[in-house]
């Protein structure tokens, strides 16, 4: 077995008696070393009247893609089926000197191109991207690609009879994707729970917590409970269907001043097993506004001067029992308060939003504030912030020239 790029292995061994029922094999294998189409032809000859028998080989030898990936393939791992996963994006590059004409980029199987910023031609050494995610319509191992019809140039290999630079089509260049759909409850509750405050003495306090199946199979409590000083009214069912909720109420009575901590546990059938969440009460002797403002700290990085940064959200929250009353937000010479939903009170438990922006008037390390005052312990309330204002400078690659900031 030979002929041009065709490589066979039997396991067909000559002068061996083969019994009825007995059999052996053959592996043939095609690395083409021209362009276009080749053909060879195996004989086997054996002591039976069909003698000789003849299998044809066929190829087709084609340019090799010019196009690169990275990643060259990705792996999705386990997404529920009915459900998408989170996009990946690939980036499809060409590594030659040469312009390369692609065709629009395209995916098979399970997996769907969402965007994709590539031009009808890839100038050397530049990239476009593709995102992609898998949704999955039934459970199992699913496998596709991201494909990009190519226009590649000959010269790699070039066929005997033509010069190298002619242009042939027709190539493809693919990236591998794979995935898993999964049948699987999912639980969705909150990271942490902090209820109303309240008065030594007072009535108790109450929270309700929502469970939310958002998996596509039926999510299965095992258990579920809330440690002391916190009580527990469970009104989840033994299973619960998927896309539906139920609550629970965790309550609290004071009895000294103070913050108390507990924890609220779920066990269930959803990947994790057990989820346990803080619970945060805080006592007071009498009914008093109380601000907690969360970051304490807002980092902007590097911004070109005179340019303005994508907001950042400062969180404020009246964890007392009583309105608290706000005084003007304020933000330092270099930042910008894009837009607030607070008002001149805000009630217990309740919570308003302030966003951020970084305009540097100045060049290096531009520190800032965001303040504001209330009648709640610990005003005036300061958050620290920090950006860097820089002057734009070009590097010059092979990939072409690109803006950076120097401080």
């Amino acid at each position: 077995c030979y002929g041009g790029g065709f490589t066979c292995v039997p396991t067909c061994a000559t002068s061996t008696d083969y019994i009825p029922g007995t059999s052996c094999s053959l592996t043939a294998t095609f690395a083409p070393l021209f362009l276009g189409p080749q053909t060879t032809t195996i004989y086997l000859c054996d002591n039976t009247s069909a003698s000789p028998h003849s299998i044809t080989l066929t190829g087709n030898g084609v340019v090799p893609p010019i196009i690169s990936f990275l990643p060259s393939q990705w792996d999705f791992g386990n997404v529920l089926v009915g459900k998408q996963s989170d996009v990946k994006t690939i980036v499809v590059h060409n590594p030659s000197a040469a312009p390369a004409v692609i065709g629009p980029l395209s995916t098979t199987g399970a997996f769907t191109l969402v965007r994709s910023n590539c031009p009808a031609s890839i100038a050397p050494a530049d990239s476009c991207t593709g995102d992609v995610v898998f949704a999955p319509t039934q459970a199992g191992f699913a496998s596709g690609a991201l494909v990009v019809p190519t226009t590649a140039i000959e010269g790699i290999l070039a066929p005997k009879g033509k010069a190298a630079g002619a242009k042939v089509s027709g190539a493809t260049a693919t990236a591998p994707l794979y995935g898993t759909g999964v049948q699987s409850a999912a639980l969705s509750m909150p990271q942490s729970l902090t209820l109303p405050a309240s008065t030594v003495g007072g009535p108790p306090v109450a929270l309700a917590v929502q469970l939310t199946n958002t998996g596509n199979a039926v999510l299965t409590f095992s258990s579920i409970t809330a440690s002391a000083p916190f009580t527990l009214v469970n009104n989840c069912p033994l299973n619960l269907p998927p896309g539906e909720s139920c609550l629970l109420n965790v309550g609290f009575t004071a009895t000294q001043v103070g913050v108390a901590n507990g924890t609220l546990t779920v066990v269930s059938n959803a990947p994790g097993g057990s989820r346990a969440v803080p619970i945060t009460a805080n006592a007071q002797t009498v009914a008093t506004p109380l601000i907690h403002v969360v970051p304490t700290f807002v980092g902007f990085g590097a911004r070109m001067f005179g340019t303005q940064s994508a907001t950042q959200r400062i969180t404020i929250t009246n964890d007392g029992g009583a309105a608290a009353t706000l005084g003007s937000l304020a933000v330092g010479v270099d930042y910008l308060l894009a837009g607030n939903t607070c008002g001149v009170t805000l009630a217990p438990a309740s919570t308003c939003f302030a966003d951020v922006a970084f305009r540097p008037v100045g060049f290096g390390p531009r520190p800032g504030q965001f303040t504001f005052s209330s009648n709640s312990p610990g005003s005036p309330h300061i958050i620290e912030m920090l950006g860097t204002g820089c002057r734009p400078f070009t590097i010059s690659s092979r990939a072409g020239a690109t803006s950076a900031c120097a401080p």
